[in-house]
């Protein structure tokens, strides 16, 4: 005997129903008189179509009567935010940068550079973490804009890959930049020295819109222009680009025209992939009237992401089961502040938890922040298989940013192009 799973979503698209699990990431189309025999199982137990509820089952529509589909998600999010075999650090050589992005939550931040003092203390810090079952250590610049600072992440990545290399353990660098300092000089270091897989860069709009929201600090002629030859600088050197749009009300229209000239660029690309992102992190309405006048509506966003789709741009959303939670709420990953200090989000940058002298504080931001439990109000959510939770600084009130992006909007995107989603 069978019960429903409690994450399935279900659409109905003429007199057809798609079904759609969250938790199994399986998604089936069945007719209405499939589906009436489905719910009539569910309700009383009992069908006449044995292979139909068989099915149902294989795919995690129907369970069995003793799992507990929630219970083993905690449990995946505990191990994995107990886990020791993959760490994770993000390094900030500066918050400062050469942009003054309007919407940038650093704004507000003193603008820090790291001394080159503390490169000891850092590598110590990481050696530290590195336990007998590690197998990977993920470096990630961050900023500001970190290649601001390129000498001081040379001379880190120097010693970090000596760290790597004698306690045997595999490694990868990313970095996030705006790049607009990338050149050809430069990319040889990325490339060869620093080894960089993977650069997220944001574009905020096209042409004359980039350049007027970036407002970089420097003089340049035309920097739309230039940053598409860093991004295709990147594509040529087999460098991993993610391009984030962050999309607003204001540059709703534009990002369509960007969306349309990536397209004719990128379609094909197997280094560059695009998605987009509503600033804010959010597109619902702020409380604030003028926010609201700003913030992308659910409508412009659906529209948006359509548009990448049909252009070739996303890939596949990530509508598989997330096995962890925030990455804020794992034990063994931190920001590396460029004063040595440790902390578990930027959206706080002084809600410390220690420092790369001393080392971990088991205090009450670490405790905060390192919180394995599914928050009460996503309990009984059907996207929780899909997001784990969300966003710990959301939940925190640092950010409207809590749940899922897609949240809203799965439906519409089921019915436009079932291909997206992954059978397990």
């Amino acid at each position: 005997m069978y019960k429903e799973s409690k994450y399935t979503l279900t659409y109905k698209n003429d007199d057809h129903y798609l079904l759609f699990n969250t938790y199994s990431g399986s998604i089936c189309d069945i007719t209405s008189e499939e589906y009436e025999e489905y719910r009539l199982y569910i309700n009383k137990k009992h069908s006449e179509n044995d292979i139909l509820i068989e099915t149902l089952h294989k795919l995690g529509f129907l369970i069995d009567e003793d799992k507990d589909e929630t219970k083993i998600l905690n449990l995946m999010r505990i191990r994995n935010a107990l886990q020791t075999q993959n760490l994770f650090f993000r390094i900030i050589p500066s918050t400062a940068c050469n942009a003054r992005c309007f919407y940038c939550y650093e704004e507000g931040i003193k603008f820090d550079t790291m001394d080159q003092s503390i490169i000891p203390s850092i590598i110590q810090f990481i050696s530290n973490h590195i336990k007998n079952d590690t197998k990977h250590v993920t470096i990630q610049w961050y900023g500001g804009e970190p290649l601001l600072q390129i000498d001081t992440i040379k001379k880190i990545t120097i010693q970090l890959k000596e760290l790597f290399k004698k306690r045997k353990v595999n490694y990868t660098f990313s970095m996030i930049s705006n790049g607009i300092l990338l050149n050809q000089s430069m990319m040889h270091i990325i490339k060869n020295e620093l080894e960089i897989k993977k650069i997220q860069i944001t574009l905020d709009g096209y042409g004359e819109t980039y350049n007027k929201r970036k407002s970089y600090i420097q003089n340049m002629n035309n920097p739309f222009e230039k940053i598409m030859k860093n991004i295709d600088l990147l594509e040529k050197n087999h460098i991993n680009v993610n391009i984030r749009l962050n999309c607003d009300g204001t540059n709703f229209e534009n990002m369509k025209m960007l969306i349309e000239f990536l397209g004719y660029k990128y379609t094909k690309s197997y280094y560059v992939n695009v998605y987009a992102y509503p600033l804010y992190g959010c597109y619902k309405k702020s409380k604030n009237k003028s926010d609201s006048e700003n913030i992308l509506d659910k409508n412009a966003f659906l529209e948006i992401v359509t548009l990448l789709i049909k252009n070739g741009l996303l890939k596949v959303p990530n509508f598989k089961i997330r096995k962890n939670s925030c990455g804020a709420t794992h034990l063994n990953s931190f920001f590396i502040l460029p004063n040595g200090n440790l902390v578990k989000c930027m959206m706080d940058t002084n809600d410390t938890v220690g420092n790369v002298f001393t080392g971990v504080k088991l205090n009450d931001s670490y405790f905060k922040w390192c919180d394995f439990n599914i928050p009460n109000e996503c309990l009984n959510c059907k996207i929780l298989p899909l997001c784990q939770g969300g966003c710990r600084a959301g939940h925190c009130g640092l950010t409207q940013n809590k749940c899922f992006v897609y949240k809203d909007i799965i439906n519409e995107l089921l019915l436009l192009n079932d291909d997206l989603f992954i059978n397990n």
